[in-house]
């Protein structure tokens, strides 16, 4: 039998070096990243992220975890010692579901005109109370955690009438998940045929609690799928670039001349975080490729890895603290992350050394 191939960890020394000379900011996953449940995965999160924020490397925080709405998280950061993470600096697949339907009907005003302005959740509350930031009403989720059925009792007292201006169910990880909600957000679909699937994200599982690994949002979308015989039609979180646009022009702003930043997905997951990271790049390298069609000659040329084309470029560092196992590292067929630490606390101490040496010099 061969050998296994020996486990990747990468120099944490180099992949500090690597983070303050080829990116300019970075986009962080949570569970799993930064916290486990609710205790950060180190002590050492404050002092690094108020270190790359002293070199000049802002940070975003991008979830798919849709439990809660951004204003929640950023009162756990708080909690957590990191006070400064405010609600406009986090990214979570609740708010990327709220996002998607305003964007697709032009606005929730224009949602309401036509008829089609309420959505079904199976999720949590983080999901509802999105939505309604975005000016649609939101009914289901934490408030249907006690719906059951009981088939003896006969058809008319278990067969459900569902609305008919349900213009969409979003469907996110959902500790209530039930038979009655499953067959609820179904029969939302099924009796309106024009109602959009919406997925939160497809997670196997998550560290929601430090210890344990718990079933994701693909547990309660995959159900709701096997009744109606289709894959949701929208799945905002990652690895969908749906948010990638946004993230990279809030990371732009107050940047000379707008220019777009070199960015870092650091994240716990092979198939959300580093697989986003990536198609991200592509998505945005084809963009920029066909906008340069027709210029002047020779512009452009050479771009790729300095500002230019090279300035959208994104890449990934993950950490095997969350998720992501070695045995996962090892048979990943995609597109390796660029670079592979234990944890977080690897870099901090690392910058940290690497600032220490530099004072000294």
């Amino acid at each position: 039998m061969p050998p296994r191939p020996a486990r990747r960890r990468d120099d944490p020394a180099e992949v500090a070096r690597r983070v303050i000379e080829d990116y300019d900011a970075v986009v962080w996953d949570c569970d799993g990243v930064i916290w486990k449940g609710d205790a950060l995965v180190t002590p050492l999160v404050p002092a690094l992220f108020a270190e790359l924020e002293r070199r000049g490397k802002p940070s975003l925080f991008f979830t798919n975890n849709s439990l809660r709405a951004r204003a929640d998280y950023a009162a756990k950061f708080a909690r957590l010692g990191l006070g400064s993470v405010t609600a406009d600096r986090i990214f979570s697949s609740s708010y990327a579901a709220a996002a998607y339907l305003a964007r697709r009907h032009g606005g929730a005003s224009q949602a309401c005109a036509k008829g089609r302005q309420r959505a079904y959740v199976v999720g949590g509350q983080g999901i509802v109370d999105e939505l309604a930031l975005a000016g649609f009403e939101a009914f289901g989720g934490p408030d249907d955690r006690d719906r059951t059925v009981d088939f003896s009792r006969g058809d008319a007292a278990c067969e459900v009438s569902v609305p008919p201006d349900v213009g969409a169910v979003v469907v996110g990880v959902d500790p209530h998940l039930s038979y009655w909600k499953i067959h609820y957000a179904a029969q939302c679909l099924l009796q309106n045929p024009s109602c959009l699937f919406i997925a939160c994200n497809e997670d196997s599982r998550g560290h929601f609690t430090r210890n344990q690994e718990w079933p994701g949002a693909g547990a309660s979308v995959a159900a709701v799928a096997a009744v109606v015989g289709r894959r949701p039609d929208m799945v905002v979180g990652k690895p969908s670039t749906f948010l990638a646009r946004e993230v990279l022009a809030r990371l732009s702003a107050g940047r000379a001349g707008g220019r777009a930043p070199r960015v870092l997905m650091v994240g716990d997951r092979l198939d959300t975080d580093v697989a986003w990271a990536h198609a991200a790049a592509d998505e945005l390298a084809a963009a920029e490729g066909e906008a340069g069609e027709g210029e002047g000659e020779g512009e452009g040329e050479g771009e790729g890895e300095g500002e230019g084309g090279g300035g959208r470029r994104l890449g990934a560092l993950l950490v095997m603290s969350g998720v992501a196992t070695d045995q996962d590292l090892e048979a990943w067929q995609g597109r390796p992350p660029e670079h592979v630490l234990a944890d977080v606390g690897e870099l901090a101490t690392a910058l940290a050394a690497e600032a220490s040496a530099a004072e000294e010099r």
